[in-house]
């Protein structure tokens, strides 16, 4: 069941009525629908889906960026009347998770990335930090359409998600994906120490993922947080679309341990 609690024009909706809080975070030129498989895997939750700042129907927003992200996945605890929640972040979404536990660990019950990276500028290599903080310029030197495609291609490997990406990602402009990149890539590197986490913790990566150095950095996150990187075979960056099945059983799996853990 999908209830939206606002309107057609609500950035976010809230799927079932009875069980534990799970907010799914999209990534970057994404939207909500990106969960749609989850959205169904989940039935025994209740599921938040959002837009975050400057996409979906909040396309062409200025204040965007991780913080803006946080600012508004708090107000949407407050606004549903949500102590506590799983998180569930791909790749730019984990970095607005990874904010929310920072600023509000007593209301996260329990992290899940999926291609996502680590905040904190002391990961990353110097050239990685220099390429991320001018992707925003990098960015305007190709042509638009054959960029969204590229990214397709990069994204994801099966033909769905691929259209998924080409369809959500050419809603936006040139300019406005840019102004989106170099935001979120700045905020990434200015923060300076990562997230400490008090709760149970998933690592997830698609095997074929190759944006960037996401793989690598993904492994380098789990062995100082102590924790296994679950790969996801027949996926790349977007690995909840590319193999939902397998990636919603590996999902199902961890909230009910986080649940226990939790209790215990």
């Amino acid at each position: 069941m999908t209830r939206n609690l606002l309107d057609h024009e609500s950035d976010y909706s809230v799927h079932g009525t009875a069980g534990p809080w799970v907010i799914l975070c999209h990534g970057l030129g994404m939207d909500r629908h990106m969960f749609a498989s989850q959205v169904e895997a989940l039935s025994s939750y209740r599921v938040v889906t959002w837009d975050a700042p400057g996409h979906g129907v909040t396309l062409g927003a200025h204040d965007v960026g991780i913080a803006a992200g946080a600012r508004r996945l708090h107000a949407l605890l407050d606004r549903l009347d949500i102590a506590a929640a799983h998180l569930d972040g791909q790749s730019m979404g984990g970095y607005i998770a990874q904010d929310v536990t920072r600023l509000a660990p007593d209301r996260v019950l329990s992290f899940m990335s999926i291609g996502s990276t680590p905040l904190g500028e002391n990961y990353y290599s110097g050239l990685d930090k220099l390429s991320l903080r001018w992707a925003g310029r990098i960015i305007e030197f190709y042509p638009w359409s054959w960029l969204v495609h590229q990214t397709a291609r990069e994204c994801a490997e099966s033909k769905q998600a691929r259209a998924y990406v080409v369809r959500t990602l050419g809603q936006h402009s040139k300019r406005g994906f840019s102004h989106l990149a170099t935001s979120v890539y700045r905020e990434l590197l200015d923060r300076r120490s990562p997230v400490g986490f008090g709760c149970p913790v998933l690592l997830t990566v698609g095997v074929s993922d190759g944006v960037g150095r996401v793989q690598q950095y993904t492994r380098e996150w789990g062995a100082r947080l102590g924790v296994g990187v679950q790969e996801v075979p027949g996926a790349a960056h977007n690995a909840n679309m590319d193999n939902a099945p397998y990636f919603n059983e590996v999902l199902k799996v961890f909230l009910v341990n986080a649940a226990i853990a939790h209790d215990a």
